[in-house]
């Protein structure tokens, strides 16, 4: 449960967070340690429901609390996983076929300047114009 709040937890977590660290919530992910009633405490005195971070259906579009982190991957990607996820399906190895999940975009200069196999991932083949798609600029006169 505390990795399902910490993990879909938006800004109001944080005092949860404080909280439950004021109430003695200290090396939690030791289950020796982990006090689930503190938590649950925590929540209470902030007056947030632990289930809305936990148990309800999102929708595909609800914006999630770490949107404005990019971390390269495509929320559309995600969504295809999970829903694979769901039927009990999962993709095959991305270094036998590309699924566009966001990387190689990001990290194509990267990617680029520094080729070979250590990437495990198809090569970035560069952007170039082809002449023929060049504007031909010479007959005009500026006025």
């Amino acid at each position: 449960m505390l990795e399902a709040w910490l993990s879909r937890g938006d800004r109001r977590l944080s005092a949860v967070i404080y909280e439950a660290w004021k109430a003695g919530a200290k090396f939690d992910a030791w289950k020796e340690y982990f006090q689930y009633e503190t938590w649950l405490a925590a929540f209470d005195m902030v007056g947030l429901n632990p289930e809305f971070y936990t148990h309800r259906q999102r929708r595909v579009d609800e914006i999630f609390p770490w949107e404005h982190i990019d971390s390269t991957l495509r929320k559309k990607f995600l969504f295809e996983d999970y829903m694979l996820s769901q039927r009990g399906d999962t993709r095959i190895d991305c270094r036998q076929r590309c699924f566009a999940c966001g990387i190689l975009p990001t990290f194509a200069d990267l990617r680029r300047g520094n080729p070979g196999e250590i990437w495990q991932c198809p090569e970035v083949k560069s952007k170039k114009i082809p002449v023929h798609a060049l504007l031909d600029y010479s007959g005009l006169s500026v006025n």
